[in-house]
């Protein structure tokens, strides 16, 4: 009986010195490294899982912006509307001193801003337009024209021969318009301009954007080059040689 005593005596000790062993095991223990590796594991799945959530925020977001530019982009390109025109002259005309150039055949008019009775161009949407204007003078007489905004020259260009040959030239203007503004070719002094089956006197225009127009790169370069020997005249009233260029935005 005292046997017993004794031995439940000694089984208590040595529990009661194991627990308190346990609990006072020294950090570098099985227990505390297999605790401590449990800890960091879970501690990188948390974190795994912010890292998947946000890449699929991101990713959310990647897409609604480009969905955003898209709709945008194809808003713009079919909110901008199409202006251009291109009309000719029918026949040979001699005409006055400031008068306008009617040109009556029209080749194309998108926007119909473009009047064949009186050969305007009314402005009907705000914006950047470039206009040529191309005639040909009849024999050894000359013609004087200008392209006109509003009664303000913005191409000038004068154009004869002293053989009886019919020689052509051109002008070209690029203008900031607002919508109401109109522009137009108009005589200098009196002209005589010449037409036939490979002369064709003409007028246009174009609302300018950047869906319209060839794009350069960086670095490309534009320039306006002799093809022969050349001797180029200029005056400020009635010559204006020229060379013109636009970035688009």
């Amino acid at each position: 009986m005292h046997f017993l005593s004794y031995l439940f005596v000694i089984v208590g000790l040595f529990c009661h010195q194991y627990v308190a062993a346990a609990r006072n095991e020294p950090a570098c223990s099985k227990f505390d490294y297999e605790e401590k590796l449990l800890e960091k594991m879970i501690r990188m799945e948390i974190k795994m899982e912010q890292m998947v959530n946000q890449i699929k925020k991101t990713k959310d977001d990647v897409f609604a912006i480009t969905n955003d530019v898209l709709i945008r982009y194809t808003d713009e390109k079919s909110f901008i509307p199409k202006i251009a025109f291109n009309a000719r002259l029918s026949s040979t005309v001699s005409l006055g001193r400031n008068v306008k150039v009617v040109f009556d055949t029209v080749l194309m008019n998108e926007g119909e801003g473009y009047d064949k009775t009186s050969g305007i161009f009314s402005v009907s949407h705000d914006g950047l337009y470039f206009f040529s204007a191309h005639l040909c003078n009849y024999g050894n007489k000359p013609v004087h024209y200008k392209i006109v905004k509003d009664d303000e020259a913005i191409a000038i260009s004068t154009q004869y021969d002293l053989d009886n040959v019919h020689t052509c030239n051109s002008v070209s203007a690029v203008a900031m318009l607002k919508t109401g503004e109109r522009v137009w070719v108009q005589t200098t002094f009196s002209s005589h301009i010449y037409t036939d089956g490979h002369r064709w006197d003409s007028f246009l225009g174009v609302l300018l954007n950047r869906y319209t127009v060839a794009l350069l790169k960086k670095g490309e370069q534009v320039w306006v080059q002799t093809t022969s020997a050349s001797h180029i005249y200029t005056d400020t009233n009635y010559r204006w040689d020229s060379f013109l260029g636009v970035l688009l935005n």
